[in-house]
């Protein structure tokens, strides 16, 4: 009968070891499960400044898909003239509004280079040497209509004098 039972937990034992070892550890709490995805995306930096000097603070800054026109984003310009902003990685649209009938559009292509850091906004005077130019050929034809103005004035005075 000893033998019998040393048999019967001999048995006993390696099915116990057997089950133990059938079943991980985990089945018996939860489960941690996850998801990731990743999506590019592209950091859109804005600046405006007058031409002449200046910055236009609170200027209102619209921001549209280029594909469908849909507005992403509507905001103001801060008081350095910036407005920074993380956009999907898709061709925009940005409408810069200061008032008075100043307005400016900017069409935004994301860039390929992902890793450089932004530059700065070039903010050199975009009046050229040919804006000069005319602009003191349209004085010049100014004053010529305006000699020629007073001179008709005097040979009209000059021709009922005379009679």
């Amino acid at each position: 009968m000893h033998r019998r039972r040393t048999l019967l937990t001999a048995c006993v034992m390696g099915l116990s070891l057997f089950a133990a070892s059938a079943w991980p550890g985990s089945a018996w709490g939860h489960r941690l499960e996850g998801d990731a995805q990743a999506k590019k995306i592209q950091k859109v930096k804005i600046e405006s400044w007058f031409d002449l000097g200046g910055v236009p603070i609170g200027a209102q800054v619209r921001v549209f898909r280029k594909f469908d026109g849909q507005l992403l984003l509507e905001r103001t310009l801060d008081e350095t003239g910036k407005l920074t902003f993380f956009a999907d990685w898709e061709p925009l649209h940005v409408v810069i509004s200061a008032g008075d009938g100043h307005q400016k559009e900017l069409d935004i292509q994301p860039e390929a280079d992902i890793t450089s850091p932004m530059p700065a906004a070039d903010r050199s005077s975009r009046v050229e040497i040919k804006d000069i130019l005319v602009g003191i050929g349209f004085l010049l034809a100014l004053a010529a209509f305006i000699l020629s103005v007073r001179n008709s004035r005097r040979l009209a005075r000059l021709g009922t004098n005379t009679k």
